[in-house]
């Protein structure tokens, strides 16, 4: 003979099963989704219409996330190969949480973007992407390359600086990557709603960066007018 159920005993079983469930279901999601970014799925998230995807080189700081968790928005933290991607997962891209999560990540600096891409396609690129960005990187370690409507909506964290100021800046001292870091923000910020110039920009900059460490300043005086009047070139010159 059976004996009473014991309706709090029930509930507490039925609550215990559930969260255990849901953590099974939410560890399987991450595994999928990092199969789907770093293996061979590439059958894409139908579930979500867009993606972003953002690497830290160490582990993301518990007060980030705290700041993730009062938004209403779905990510996922994967790790591969020493670092540390976060993946946002929403349906509304451009929304004001959305600009909020993208304010918190970019006001800790160190992270890149791929910006937005259908969650629909091959996830795969993504890593590919992030690479590209690494070597963007060189001239702008603190800069979250943002689509255009959030980096309209985010002129607090733009500095504003002459390409004439910034090349005096390298000139003058050897610590390059205090000058590329405390610049090189503002220098995407001038240039990023001029097309595709910014990457043009980047190129030049490289350019530059790599023959100021091999040439002596007397030689540097005389590549900084050219570094600008050719930069100025490329932004005056339509494609």
């Amino acid at each position: 003979m059976l004996k009473p159920v014991d309706e709090d005993e029930l509930i507490a079983v039925l609550k215990t099963i559930q969260e255990e469930t849901a953590k099974l279901d939410e560890n399987d999601f991450e595994k999928r989704l990092f199969d789907k970014i770093f293996g061979t799925d590439k059958t894409g998230l139908t579930d979500y219409q867009f993606i972003n995807c953002s690497r830290f080189d160490q582990a993301i700081p518990v007060d980030i996330l705290e700041q993730l968790e009062e938004l209403p928005l779905k990510y996922v933290v994967l790790n591969n190969l020493s670092k540390y991607y976060l993946i946002l997962l929403t349906t509304a891209p451009l929304n004001q949480d959305v600009y909020q999560f993208t304010k918190i990540c970019a006001n800790r600096g160190k992270i890149i973007s791929t910006g937005w891409v259908s969650a629909k396609q091959d996830l795969t690129v993504i890593p590919k992407q992030l690479n590209d960005l690494s070597e963007a990187a060189f001239m702008f370690p603190n800069q979250l390359i943002l689509p255009e409507k959030i980096t309209r909506m985010s002129p607090e964290i733009m500095i504003p600086v002459t390409l004439d100021d910034l090349v005096s800046k390298i000139i003058a001292t050897n610590d390059l990557t205090t000058v590329v870091m405390a610049y090189g923000r503002s220098l995407c910020a001038d240039y990023y709603l001029k097309d595709d110039l910014i990457w043009k920009c980047v190129t030049i900059m490289q350019g530059f960066l790599i023959r100021l460490r091999k040439n002596c300043k007397n030689q540097l005086l005389s590549m900084k007018v050219r570094f600008v009047r050719k930069l100025d070139k490329q932004i005056l010159t339509p494609n």
